[in-house]
């Protein structure tokens, strides 16, 4: 389970840039994690998955 406390956090200044510095199979096989992340059950890592993928459409 993961603690509200340290959702966005760790969603906005760990794994967004993450996923914004990776390119090819790294890049597919990050893009596949916030696909499952995105269906989870886990409402914070749907909300995860779904703020890391609106911030990299909009660019």
């Amino acid at each position: 389970m993961i603690l509200p406390q340290l959702a966005d956090p760790l969603t906005f200044d760990v794994v967004l840039p993450l996923v914004q510095r990776l390119t090819g199979a790294n890049r597919a096989r990050a893009d596949a994690a916030l696909a499952r992340w995105a269906h989870d059950g886990d409402p914070w890592l749907n909300r995860a998955a779904g703020i890391v993928n609106e911030r990299i459409a909009s660019k």
